[in-house]
Formats: structure tokens, C-alpha cells, sequence
């Protein structure tokens, strides 16, 4: 963060939106009042104003929703791990058959049609039959 910036705590910035929310004062009486530029004052009163809903919510509803799209993205790391794990065996297969003159899991006029290449992080390149 800028040296410039001030760090404000959560308690005053909910003072500053609240008494925004309120409208009792233009945004520039508050902005002198509290130090704060107009458009920070704003910006405050967005996020209390988005995320009143959740003070009202039900103590596990709110991170029921973040382990859902958690759990979401598990499932999908898993399943690509599993695409991958079968790409390399694939490719191993296409490899050592073209090596050995056998037939490879493409058509027969196609050269292997996946080759990883590198160590660590591995590349995977695909190569089209024509």
C-alpha cells in the first residue's frame, strides 16, 4: 500500500458508512468530518450496503456457500487430473508403439499424436492428423 494511504480499522470504517448510509450529511461533510475522501466514503457504503444480507444470515449459511464452490472446484481439479493421468499414458503408448513399428491409438497415417515433453512442469503438445 502507498505510504500516502491511510489504514483505516473496521470499526471506523463501518462508522463512516453508516453515517453515509444515514444521509444526514452530503459526502463532502463527512469527507471533512472523518479525513476521508468522498470517494472512499462511497466505496465504504457499497460494501456495507452488499454485505448487510450476510449479518442476518444464519451463522454456517454463509460459509455453506463458499464450501460448495470449494468442493465445486475440487471435483474439477480432480477430474482434469484424471484427463491428464490418461494423456500421459496415452501418449507413453503412442510413443513406444511408434518406436516398435506397432499400430498407435490414432489412424494409421497419423505420427503419434501427443508427445509431453519436459521435466518438472511438463509441456503438453498435440499434434493433428492430416
Amino acid at each position: 500500500m502507498n505510504s500516502l494511504q491511510a489504514r483505516h480499522g473496521t470499526g471506523f470504517k463501518a462508522k463512516v458508512a453508516l453515517a453515509a448510509v444515514k444521509e444526514m450529511k452530503t459526502s463532502g461533510q463527512l469527507a471533512a468530518e472523518f479525513g476521508v475522501h468522498p470517494s472512499v466514503i462511497a466505496r465504504w457504503k457499497k460494501q456495507l450496503l452488499e454485505g448487510a444480507e450476510g449479518v442476518f444470515a444464519h451463522p454456517g449459511e454463509v460459509g455453506r456457500d463458499r464450501e460448495v464452490k470449494e468442493a465445486e472446484l475440487f471435483q474439477q481439479i480432480g477430474k482434469l487430473q484424471m484427463e491428464l493421468e490418461w494423456l500421459k499414458k496415452a501418449a507413453a503408448f503412442d510413443l513406444i508403439a511408434s518406436q516398435f513399428g506397432g499400430p498407435t491409438t490414432g489412424k494409421d497415417q497419423c505420427q503419434p499424436t501427443v508427445r509431453i515433453a519436459g521435466v518438472g512442469s511438463f509441456h503438453l503438445v498435440l499434434h493433428a492428423c492430416q
